[in-house]
């Protein structure tokens, strides 16, 4: 937290990286730039002029719920970086299984006959816990599929309950 300058002849999403690519030593990166992707910006809120989302990725996959936000001041530097990233992780990002076979894993831990089409399946390549998983939506649930093995990782009813 501070008053960070950052170069304003830049778009404020290019220059906040350029800021935590200059002290990504601090943050634990090899290479911010790399590192990161914009996934939101939002204007105006009572205590600042925008916030800015950045998803941590490795070898352009997304690592699960790492978000590092920056906060830009009324006049255009940044005051607030929230860092929930971790340090670069060095991991092999090749898959030895495939989506639809991760999707099959969460199927068959359910008891869904493998012929039955669900409303809602999706398999995404993701990194969790250190792993390189799928992340499979399977209706109501959550899964982490090891996308080396097969393995279930972690699972979550996702139903929400008043």
């Amino acid at each position: 937290e501070g008053k960070f300058k950052i170069d304003k002849n830049k778009p404020v999403e290019e220059a906040a990286l350029d800021f935590i690519d200059r002290h990504r030593n601090a943050f634990g990166l090899q290479y911010a730039k790399k590192e990161f992707k914009l996934s939101e910006k939002k204007h105006r809120s009572s205590y600042c002029d925008a916030f800015i989302h950045y998803q941590q990725i490795y070898n352009d996959i997304p690592i699960w719920g790492k978000v590092l936000t920056v906060h830009q001041n009324k006049d255009q530097d940044i005051d607030l970086i929230i860092s929930g990233n971790i340090p670069t992780p060095n991991i092999d990002t090749t898959p030895l299984i495939t989506a639809e076979e991760a999707i099959g894993f969460a199927k068959e831990d359910l008891n869904i006959p493998a012929d039955v089409t669900l409303w809602h399946a999706n398999a995404e390549l993701m990194i969790f816990e250190d792993s390189l998983t799928y992340k499979v939506e399977l209706n109501d649930w959550l899964y982490f599929i090891d996308a080396k093995n097969g393995n279930i990782i972690d699972k979550e009813n996702m139903i929400i309950y008043d």
